[in-house]
């Protein structure tokens, strides 16, 4: 899945914010779809004064016009901006979920105009594109198949008391450690 550009009709943003520029990315995948707001500001303090504004104008204009429940739910704005930006501002701003996620893209290296960097970003942030899968795990999996002590351990879990009482969360405690030894053994 990638974002791409899209010329959605911004001109309800342009309405309230006029010094900042937006642009609109979407999931090239109907499915799952997921819409991107991009709010590029020229400073941290226009960032601070519009940020809720231009959410709630989103919400109000874009997130209340979808039908599909998926996609309502699956809206990004990001801000950026040219230079770092102090933590608690962001702090404040992206734990803050009315309507939308947030997030904040500031620093020099998204000073330029370039979309390329913005939706690299993004990409990476939603999407996880710069994850990679690795096969470490299958050399594990073949050593616990071999390995008589764990298999020994994996028959004898079933017998593990369940209840609350504290001496019985001692005994899974101890057996858990165990296991979490073993299994730093074969790595």
């Amino acid at each position: 899945m990638h974002l791409l550009l899209n010329d959605l009709n911004l001109g309800f943003l342009k309405n309230i914010a006029s010094d900042v520029d937006f642009a609109f990315f979407h999931s090239d995948d109907a499915r799952h779809f997921i819409s991107c707001f991009i709010a590029r500001f020229s400073d941290n303090e226009t960032c601070a004064k519009h940020w809720r504004l231009i959410n709630n104008e989103i919400a109000v204009e874009y997130q209340s016009s979808l039908q599909d429940e998926f996609s309502s739910w699956n809206i990004y704005l990001a801000l950026v901006t040219p230079s770092a930006m102090d933590k608690h501002l962001k702090y404040r701003i992206e734990n803050d979920r009315f309507a939308l996620r947030k997030l904040v893209l500031a620093g020099p290296t998204f000073a330029s105009e370039s979309d390329a960097v913005v939706r690299e970003a993004l990409e990476n942030s939603i999407l996880g594109q710069d994850l990679k899968l690795s096969d470490v795990g299958d050399g594990l999996y073949d050593q616990l198949e071999n390995s008589n002590r764990f298999r020994d351990f994996l028959s004898t879990s079933s017998q593990l008391p369940l209840d609350g009482k504290e001496r019985s969360s001692e005994v899974r405690r101890r057996r858990i450690n165990e296991l979490l030894e073993r299994l730093g053994s074969l790595s």
